[in-house]
């Protein structure tokens, strides 16, 4: 088609205009070809055609309101012909959709509202299941700002364009107030005390003061029954629905009571805790809140504190109902605002966890390093302990066949010495007899003895060379023994070495033992820690993990074949004490946790400030949940904790109740298995029939016997278990 065949078409085109309902006017100018403009100066302008007279609005062809807009024409009789279709056919193929090839641009007003538009937020949720957790964040987001503003929608409603509280309360509360004090009536915190006012102030003969006081009071009154039981249930039903789907979803995986403490997944789990029964409580005071007032009445502490307190500046005690609307607008913008926390929360939970799990795996791989070397300490001790009683064992059975030896060797040197000695003391005085006999004896020669036996000087000299040969063999006996005697005193002195090493090397021994014990138990619980990260991670960003959320189905399926089942927490005995003490410690947990101890220590002041804490986050818990994190705040910072520990703590704080059920339930006295004597009919031997009478005497006189015997046993069992008790 050339520019100018288009230009044609476009000339003969009626250009449409919506205008109350789908009238069509003709009352643009038409348009003249390009060839058929006149060429003329360029300062001269150009003249237009003149307009044309307005014809009779065309109606549009009705179009079913369910039907398919896509496949929907307007008919020939409507606003185009068929041959202008023709030459307009090409046109509309290469141009850009607008309004006018719309199915909706020919509608109605009142049936524009009509068309289907897409689901909402929630809607997609509750319908079919999603595709992924950010789909899930984004819905709920959008449902919030939905919701946000509805709310904001119904206060404008009810307050007016750019009213607020401040201006109800300075509008109404005077004329409420007036109103009272003219008919003495002192509260209107209750429905029929209302109906009771406005029914004593229409009586003209009780009420003479100024009939505005009484509008005003009538026209709050209707506002508030109207808006308060039927505009807010639509939207409080539907955040309960909303906090329902955020609980199904943004969940943590993590189980504090049985999985081991992961600090990103425990703080989760209990803002979870904590976000849900403030949103529970938010709803649930908007929905109740109402009734009490038609019912029982209501007062200043059943208001939300931001309530409370704007009532209590603007002394409005007496007057409550005033701010019911603003009271239940407030709980469900805290409602909502503690959805908005959690899906937050919950887009970042999966980084925190995938960061901790990084630290986890690090801390893993030092303490893995740590007690590597502790291990090969150990091992190397044990078997230096093991050569050391090798050798020792060796040493004592040499030592013990020494031992006659080493007595009858110490008398052999006593016998030796004093033999040693004697010789030395002969050769002596042998020496000053020679020398004496020396002297007496004259120059010509010796003079005859009278005595025959008398000593002369050469017997002595041969006597001294006796002795002076033989003190050396001697002196070689007592040499030898006494070496012999002191290789006795090493093989005594090495074992006395040997026991005092081994002494050493035990007590050092025992010390690594237990310092390896410590760290294999930190070891595990950072791999179990390691191992639950992985597994709240895995199932946080699987992608099939919405899917069975919506179908209520278990997730953690395909996560738990990479996981260790954690031991059972009831083997464990300070898990078993802290459990009873939780349960039984009431308020005086507090005293229980000032008197703990702790290592590293802390100090008063740090205390203080974990009781502070605790106290703040139970504020709205049970006493039971308060003592039970307290308890394992304690095991937490204390890497020491035992059960002597808390028996000391117990005993100091005078609960000797709990003590006694801590000891029963780790101590518990023996079990009397009392079990039914089964006796097992047997078959009767092949006896004669006189003689089987007296074959069932006997029968019956070994089942009497057997029973005798089971009942001496349990009547003994008993006295066991009580002398036990006692």
């Amino acid at each position: 088609m050339t520019n100018t065949t288009m230009l044609e078409a476009r000339q003969d085109l009626k250009y449409v205009r919506f205008k109350n309902g789908g009238g069509i006017t003709t009352n643009r100018p038409k348009l003249v070809p390009l060839s058929q403009t006149p060429r003329s100066d360029p300062k001269t302008p150009r003249k237009v055609a003149s307009p044309r007279k307005p014809t009779k609005p065309l109606e549009p062809s009705p179009r079913p309101i369910n039907g398919d807009l896509a496949n929907w024409r307007p008919a020939r009789d409507g606003l185009l012909t068929e041959d202008l279709k023709e030459k307009l056919r090409p046109v509309l193929d290469q141009r850009m959709p607008t309004l006018v090839t719309k199915g909706s641009l020919f509608l109605q007003g009142d049936k524009i509202s009509a068309i289907q538009t897409g689901p909402s937020g929630l809607s997609e949720l509750l319908d079919s299941p999603p595709r992924s957790m950010r789909d899930v964040r984004a819905s709920i987001s959008r449902e919030v700002k939905t919701l946000n503003k509805k709310l904001l929608r119904l206060e404008r409603a009810y307050y007016g364009e750019r009213g607020n509280v401040n201006n109800e309360v300075e509008r109404y509360v005077y004329s409420i107030k007036m109103l009272m004090k003219s008919l003495m009536v002192f509260d209107l915190n209750h429905a029929s005390a209302i109906d009771d006012l406005i029914t004593l102030a229409s009586n003209p003969v009780r009420y003479t003061g100024e009939p505005k006081y009484l509008a005003d009071l009538k026209e709050i009154y209707a506002k508030v029954q109207t808006y308060m039981p039927d505009k807010l249930t639509d939207l409080i039903n539907t955040i309960q629905i909303l906090l329902n789907t955020v609980s199904r979803y943004c969940v943590c995986f993590y189980q504090p009571d049985t999985d081991v403490y992961l600090e990103t997944a425990d703080h989760y789990s209990e803002q979870i805790s904590t976000w849900k029964e403030k949103a529970e409580v938010s709803i649930q005071s908007a929905r109740s809140l109402y009734k009490r007032f038609k019912t029982a009445g209501i007062t200043m502490r059943m208001l939300s504190s931001p309530v409370a307190a704007f009532s209590s500046r603007n002394s409005l005690q007496r007057v409550l109902f005033v701010v019911l609307f603003a009271d239940a607008c407030t709980h469900l913008r805290n409602a909502l605002e503690v959805i908005k926390s959690w899906v937050k929360a919950d887009e970042n939970y999966s980084t925190y966890v995938k960061n901790d799990l990084t630290e986890l795996e690090g801390l893993r791989e030092d303490k893995s390093k740590n007690l590597r070397d502790f291990r090969q300490r150990c091992h190397s001790l044990t078997f230096k302990l093991a050569q050391l009683e090798t050798d020792y064992g060796k040493l004592a059975v040499d030592v013990m066949g020494l031992r006659e030896k080493d007595e009858m060797l110490k008398i052999e040197e006593v016998y030796l010495v004093n033999q040693v000695n004697d010789m030395e003391r002969e050769i002596d005085v042998k020496e000053r007899r020679r020398d004496v006999v020396k002297r007496q004896t004259p120059v010509l020669g010796p003079a005859p003895s009278p005595e025959p036996q008398a000593e002369t000087a050469d017997s002595l000299s041969y006597e001294l060379k006796m002795l002076k040969d033989q003190l050396p063999f001697v002196s070689r006996q007592l040499a030898a023994v006494r070496t012999k005697l002191g290789w006795i005193d090493e093989k005594m002195t090495s074992l006395d070495k040997v026991s005092r090493e081994i002494l050493s090397v035990k007590k050092e021994l025992k010390t690594v033992e237990q310092d390896r014990t410590r760290r294999e138990k930190e070891f595990s619980e950072v791999d179990r820690a390691v191992s639950v990260a992985r597994r709240v991670l895995m199932c946080k960003t699987a992608n099939d993990s919405v899917e069975k959320l919506y179908y209520s189905m278990p997730v953690e399926v395909k996560a738990a074949k990479v996981t260790k089942a954690r031991d059972d927490p009831t083997k464990d005995p300070v898990d078993r004490a802290c459990k009873i003490i939780s349960s039984r410690i009431d308020r005086d947990w507090v005293v229980l946790y000032r008197t703990l101890p702790f290592h590293p220590q802390r100090g008063s002041e740090t205390i203080g400030r974990d009781i502070v804490d605790l106290s703040d986050s139970g504020s709205r818990v049970s006493s039971t949940l308060v003592a039970k994190r307290s308890l394992d705040r304690w095991r937490r910072y204390h890497t020491r904790a035992s059960v002597d520990d808390l028996r000391q703590a117990l005993k100091k704080i005078k609960r000797s109740d709990i003590l006694k059920v801590v000891d029963l339930d780790l101590n518990p006295p023996p079990k009397v298995i009392q079990a039914p004597c089964e006796i097992q009919e047997e078959a009767p031997p092949p006896v004669e029939p006189h003689l089987l009478p007296f074959y069932k005497q006997i029968e019956r006189y070994d089942q009497l016997r057997a029973s005798r015997q089971l009942a001496e046993k349990q009547a003994a069992a008993r006295k066991l278990a009580n002398a036990a008790k006692t």
